[in-house]
């Protein structure tokens, strides 16, 4: 009986230990399949035609260390591969190249995958700058590009409220009912993800407007000096005459002032002077404002008024008045070096009162009264 439980014990146990051995078989299996040689490596990055290039292949399992090789297909001229996978060098012709590639462990297990590499020119963003935007009104302007391939998609940062940039198209549209300076970052990315990012300056301002109030007329011969007014915009204002001519003499220089000195003749008799003056603004917005000037003759006395005056007496009311013509409008007069007891109305020009004081001449000849 002893023996036969012997026996039982010595078969159960090869039992048992076969067991344990198959189990062990499988996990080695398992484990030799979860290691097994592969390039990890999808796909490679999109290459710049005259740029340099560098990407890398990288392979998992097998039997560390691994060689790469070029089997089919081929790299774009320029480029070249290395043992270790890294591809490297600078491309020199636009295309799509497609190859295959083998790596081998040390144990000389291999896996094969294949790749390709687009080449295009680099993608640029063109637009020198974005057009300002003015206050109220519709805004629509694209963003150009060149290079790349395929599709772009376009993205933007710092945008005014009230705006935004097409993904498809790269166009900025919008309106703002407020002013603003804003730093814009645009960004596009072609359909292999190369990119490119330019920053703007863009400003949503109201547009500049120049001041309609009339000009004051301008006397022949004498200097004359006006500054132009303008509101909205943003300055520096660049002013120019847009149609029309100043007076001869007179000019409109860049900071908006009319300076110079009317002549007479053709100024006088060509008077009201029509003309056009345009305001720039930095933004490069403009305005126009139509203005007439009038030249006319300078205020003058009829004849020299030592003659003309009156004899005046002492101690008898006087009155006369310096006859004038030409000027613009109301006069203002003044006199000086009057006998004691005159003046002169400034309004009318009349001269007026009752001579005091010894007989004799100031500006005309004063007589004693009639005896």
């Amino acid at each position: 009986k002893t023996s036969k439980w012997l026996q039982r014990l010595s078969c159960l146990a090869l039992m048992l230990a076969f067991s344990a051995g198959c189990s062990k078989v499988q996990q080695l299996a398992e484990t030799v399949a979860q290691e097994s040689l592969s390039i990890v490596t999808t796909s490679l990055a999109p290459a710049v035609i005259n740029k340099f290039y560098g990407d890398n292949l990288t392979a998992s399992g097998g039997a560390y260390p691994y060689t790469f090789a070029l089997v089919a297909g081929s790299l774009p001229p320029g480029l070249a591969m290395s043992e270790q996978g890294a591809i490297t060098g600078t491309p020199t012709s636009l295309g799509n190249y497609s190859m295959t590639v083998q790596v081998t462990d040390s144990a000389g297990a291999t896996s094969t995958s294949t790749f390709g590499i687009t080449v295009t020119s680099e993608i640029t963003i063109t637009t020198p700058s974005l057009p300002p935007a003015t206050t109220g009104v519709a805004y629509a302007y694209s963003i150009a590009v060149t290079g790349g391939s395929g599709t772009y998609s376009f993205g933007a940062t710092g945008l005014p409220a009230g705006f935004s940039i097409s993904a498809s198209t790269g166009i900025i549209s919008g309106s703002s009912a407020s002013s603003s300076s804003n730093t814009v970052l645009i960004t596009v990315t072609d359909s292999n993800g190369l990119q490119d990012s330019k920053s703007y300056n863009f400003a949503v301002a109201s547009p500049p407007v120049i001041s309609p109030a009339p000009l004051a007329a301008a006397g022949a011969g004498a200097a004359y000096n006006v500054t132009l007014n303008v509101t909205g915009g943003i300055a520096a204002y660049t002013w120019a005459l847009d149609s029309g001519s100043l007076p001869a003499g007179l000019s409109l220089s860049t900071a908006g002032v009319i300076s110079g000195t009317p002549s007479f003749g053709v100024n006088v008799a060509n008077s009201p002077h029509s003309f056009t003056v345009r305001v720039t603004d930095s933004l490069g917005q403009t305005d126009l404002q139509a203005y007439a000037l009038t030249v006319a003759i300078r205020p003058a006395a009829v004849e020299d008024a030592r003659r003309m005056l009156r004899v005046a007496r002492v101690g008898v009311a006087y009155t006369d008045y310096v006859p004038v013509e030409g000027g613009v409008g109301a006069k203002a007069f003044a006199a000086t070096g009057l006998p004691t007891g005159l003046t002169i109305s400034a309004t009318s020009g009349f001269i007026s009162g009752t001579p005091a004081g010894a007989a004799g001449t100031t500006h005309g000849r004063l007589f004693p009264p009639v005896g």
